[in-house]
């Protein structure tokens, strides 16, 4: 498993229509498939991620849950966040994928029924 050392800016649009924890998940996902975050890499920590596009900590953890039920990451106790080593279809493919319905339509930490 290896650790990059370079700077990790996530830009946010405020205006946009996708609420700010996709708007994450989906950065980090593009760079996954842009070869930039490859399978096993450490991902910094939700507060590291949260400072960048200036956002509260549960907003990067509500991201990386998506990520991690859309295949994208998985996670070690105590270890950290890593880029899954078996990643979605479409990306060990070599194609591009456009994002999947996502599961988490509701709000981050909805409880189930």
């Amino acid at each position: 498993m290896t650790s990059r050392a370079w700077p990790f800016t996530l830009a946010l649009d405020r205006n946009a229509p996708l609420p700010p924890f996709l708007q994450i998940a989906r950065s980090l996902a593009a760079e996954i498939e842009r070869g930039r975050l490859r399978p096993g890499d450490r991902l910094p920590g939700s507060r590291p991620l949260a400072a960048s596009p200036d956002v509260q900590r549960n907003t990067v953890i509500a991201a990386l849950d998506e990520l991690l039920a859309e295949g994208w990451v998985e996670t070690s106790p105590g270890r950290g966040t890593f880029v899954a080593r078996d990643l979605p279809p479409a990306v060990r493919q070599g194609r591009r994928s456009s994002p999947r319905p996502l599961a988490s339509m509701h709000p981050p930490f909805a409880m189930p029924d």
